[in-house]
């Protein structure tokens, strides 16, 4: 399908928001997941993929938004920083096994940075059911600094509004000048370091972020006796060196084994 972008919101220095409006009037689509875009700029198509972010009732129906944060000297960070109204993109999709568990005791959800943008939508549907699968939900969110702090009126009233809800947040490099009870200095992953806050037989443990984070929290609960499929993963996937298409050295086999197995798992070349 295809899709065009209506507008951009500039959530902080290095984070953007976009609203974009598919071709379609339904998105297949589970809280979570994301689909693969591609685009193109002067030197052709290029393909990244990208987690819907949508949180707001007014978000209509086949549109849909991205939390995306800078990577120096990326491609696509070149392309959608500086895009106008009116840029296309072609989407596959859905994919992906980050989304809500059906039941459980507590739902921890950490994230450093754009690897929030998952949440957004599973809280979003959280908040308009009439009653939720878990006890509460509680979201740890690492960033640098606070103006890096993406969402936080959103989250805050959430907080406010349903006490199912909570969320603290891990600066790595700056506290606020007068932090509240909420916000700590440190990385995201020292909010997992209390074997006593976690219960390995009930809970649920999401991870989506920095590759480095979400290898070392998913350690972290194996160490606290989490099974492995009580902690679902999904990291950040950067664009690897491109290749010329001659150099790619797969028979057609080898072409539809591949596929296969990514149907099978609804998985992407560049997926976990």
């Amino acid at each position: 399908m295809k899709a065009e972008l209506l507008w951009t919101e500039h959530l902080s220095p290095t984070s953007i928001r976009m609203r974009w409006r598919a071709s379609v009037d339904a998105l297949e689509f589970e809280p979570g997941q994301f689909y693969r875009f591609t685009f193109n700029d002067s030197d052709g198509a290029f393909e990244r993929s990208y987690t819907f972010a949508q949180y707001e009732s007014d978000c209509p129906a086949g549109h849909f938004d991205l939390l995306i944060s800078e990577t120096k000297g990326g491609r696509a960070t070149q392309l959608l920083f500086d895009a106008a109204p009116g840029l296309s993109a072609t989407l596959s999709g859905p994919y992906g096994r980050l989304v809500l568990p059906s039941e459980g005791r507590r739902l921890f959800l950490v994230a450093t940075s754009a690897g929030l943008a998952p949440y957004l939508p599973m809280l979003h549907s959280l908040e308009q059911s009439t009653s939720i699968p878990f006890e509460s939900v509680h979201l740890l969110f690492g960033v640098r600094s606070p103006v890096e702090c993406l969402c936080r009126p959103w989250l805050d009233d959430l907080a406010l509004s349903h006490a199912w809800f909570d969320w603290e947040v891990f600066y790595s490099q700056s506290l606020p000048s007068k932090p509240a009870m909420n916000e700590h200095q440190g990385y995201v992953t020292s909010g997992l370091q209390d074997p006593a806050k976690f219960d390995p037989a009930q809970d649920w443990v999401l991870l989506c972020g920095n590759p480095m984070m979400v290898d070392e929290g998913f350690a972290l609960m194996k160490e606290r006796g989490f099974k492995s499929k009580r902690v679902i993963r999904e990291k950040y996937l950067f664009a690897r060196q491109e290749r010329k298409a001659s150099d790619l050295k797969m028979s057609d086999a080898d072409r539809a084994l591949l596929q296969a197995k990514m149907a099978r798992y609804q998985a992407t070349p560049d997926s976990e």
